[in-house]
């Protein structure tokens, strides 16, 4: 049947050119061709075979589908952002309530109130209110406007920012110094001057808890004498008596005799890179014990950096990140800080000096007791007999 209607079709067509009907009658033919041919065919036509999947397919396309939501500025802001994604500095500065938010050339300058951040395109080097750290990737500008990490982000601009939400969690009554190296290991020395790390750094410990005891706080400190102490068993020892902040105590040293100055290290955020490194390796992927506490690591970190240059003038090498291994074996919140070059002749004579060696112990004592006091106040509860309510003595 279907080929008699083509064949009649066919003569219509034919018929109609014949006689030179104009182009409405043409074309009114040809769509009455196919339809016809349509119609046969869905009559008598055989359905091809179909497989599973499309035919699956076709039944949920068939369905009706509902409504696609739109969503909302506020649902799509909470929506989770990975670490290693860019954001822009302008909606930062919005999200963190920076009243001022200003760029000249490479300088980025974002203000509030009573914080400061500055920032330079292409270097990992910034500053949170005068105290330099550093960060995870260097900000970059993309289509016109300048970008930083998110883990930077959320791992430290938002810390610094509200220090308290990273710490309101964490205990403040027991400290443990670490006298880096000791016994079979001297650190670093400087034979000229005749000074050895591990003394120095374990007449800083000392120093710095007879200050602490003076204000009630429970200090205890891994070694009291000249002895070999691994780095795994400074942090079994934090583990025993429960400290809740552990603070290792070091000098520095550098091939270029002009290196000066005073850093603080603490943990990276697992997959991001230490500070002498640009990349990051398969090592630090992994999360370690010291990570459970990133938030109150930089915390306490800053509030040491901070103390110690105000205590002794040095030039600021910043909050840095490293993954050594008793900032990372930690049982709490942890911080390295190394307290100038023995390799620099000034500050090496000056370490030898009873009167610099003060004024180290009593910054490191400040350092830990702002921290703890930051602690202290974003409790639920206040204690009344809290170790670290006489923090504000002007005696220290």
């Amino acid at each position: 049947m279907r080929v008699a209607i083509i064949a009649a079709g066919r003569a219509v067509l034919g018929h109609l050119v014949r006689v030179r009907v104009d182009v409405r009658s043409l074309s009114a033919a040809l769509s009455l061709l196919f339809i016809v041919s349509a119609c046969t065919t869905n009559r008598e036509t055989p359905p091809a075979a179909v497989s599973p999947v499309l035919a699956a397919t076709q039944k949920v396309a068939a369905l009706p589908m509902p409504a696609e939501p739109i969503a909302s500025p506020s649902k799509a802001a909470s929506k989770p952002v990975p670490p290693w994604a860019r954001v822009k500095i302008s909606d930062v500065a919005s999200r963190f309530g920076f009243a001022s938010y200003k760029v000249h050339g490479k300088r980025i300058a974002l203000r509030g109130e009573s914080t400061a951040l500055e920032m330079e395109g292409d270097s990992r080097r910034a500053s949170f209110n005068g105290v330099v750290f550093w960060l995870s990737a260097a900000p970059l500008r993309s289509w016109g406007r300048w970008t930083m990490l998110q883990s930077d982000v959320d791992k430290m601009l938002a810390v610094l920012v509200q220090p308290s939400q990273s710490v309101k969690a964490k205990g403040y009554r027991t400290v443990v110094l670490d006298a880096g190296h000791g016994g079979e290991d001297p650190g670093a020395a400087n034979a000229r001057y005749g000074i050895q790390e591990k003394r120095i750094t374990l007449a800083l410990a000392n120093a710095t808890r007879d200050i602490l005891r003076q204000r009630g706080v429970d200090v205890h400190v891994t070694r009291t004498g000249d002895r070999t102490l691994d780095l795994e068993e400074r942090c079994q020892y934090a583990t025993r008596v429960r400290a809740d902040v552990f603070v290792s105590i070091h000098l520095n040293s550098a091939a270029d005799p002009d290196s000066s100055g005073i850093e603080t290290h603490i943990l990276p955020p697992a997959g991001q890179p230490i500070t002498a490194s640009a990349s990051v390796r398969p090592r630090d992927q992994a999360a370690y014990p010291g990570n459970s506490h990133d938030g109150a690591n930089l915390v306490l970190g800053y509030s040491l950096q901070k103390s110690l240059l105000k205590h002794t003038g040095a030039e600021d090498r910043g909050v840095r990140r490293s993954r050594f291994c008793v900032v990372r074996s930690a049982p709490c919140p942890a911080a390295l800080v190394e307290c100038g070059f023995v390799s620099n002749r000034k500050e090496a004579q000056k370490l030898l000096t009873q009167e610099h060696q003060d004024r180290v112990a009593r910054a490191l004592a400040e350092g830990v007791l702002a921290y703890l006091d930051t602690v202290r106040r974003a409790q639920p509860v206040r204690s009344s007999t809290s170790c670290v309510g006489r923090l504000h003595d002007s005696s220290i």
